[in-house]
């Protein structure tokens, strides 16, 4: 009987440990890449990383991935989704990939094509699942027909 719960456990744990493996695809394509192998890590310079999982595209100059984090470090990036109908510019983007959320730092701006709105700030903050962009800090709203709104923080809900 011992047996056989040990059996199962170690079977379960395979599963998760399969499951964590798959979910976390992804492809990086770059002329110049680095590998750490004590700090897991890989660096990509001038480079472009797809994940599958959230649909979306990562060009950056400098991608640093934690595999062990499941986390992107991107510098003088652009992120655009596989359907192509939003498209993000940062200095600097960190990507928690388990959680699916982007925190962008640093001239961010945010252009949704399908509702014409494109959002400036220095700091913006977009959950991936919930489909939330968000900021705290001053931005800039501009939309389709030339209307500049300036506000001390938003949310925007593109569901």
């Amino acid at each position: 009987m011992k047996n056989k719960i040990l059996f199962i456990i170690l079977i379960l744990s395979q599963i998760f440990f399969v499951n964590k493996l798959f979910s976390q695809e992804i492809d990086i394509q770059a002329a110049d890449i680095e590998f750490s192998k004590d700090q897991n890590l890989t660096i990509a310079n001038n480079a472009t990383a797809i994940i599958k999982k959230d649909g979306i595209i990562i060009k950056g100059e400098k991608i640093e991935y934690f595999k062990d984090k499941s986390f992107l470090l991107i510098k003088d990036g652009k992120i655009s989704t596989t359907a192509e109908n939003l498209e993000i510019e940062s200095n600097l983007i960190e990507y928690e990939i388990d959680k699916s959320n982007l925190n962008l730092k640093g001239n961010v701006e945010v252009k949704d094509d399908i509702n014409n709105l494109v959002m400036k700030s220095d700091e913006i903050n977009y959950d991936l699942k919930e489909r939330k962009v968000t900021s705290s800090n001053s931005s800039e709203i501009s939309d389709g027909i030339n209307n500049i709104y300036k506000v001390s923080g938003f949310e925007y809900s593109m569901s």
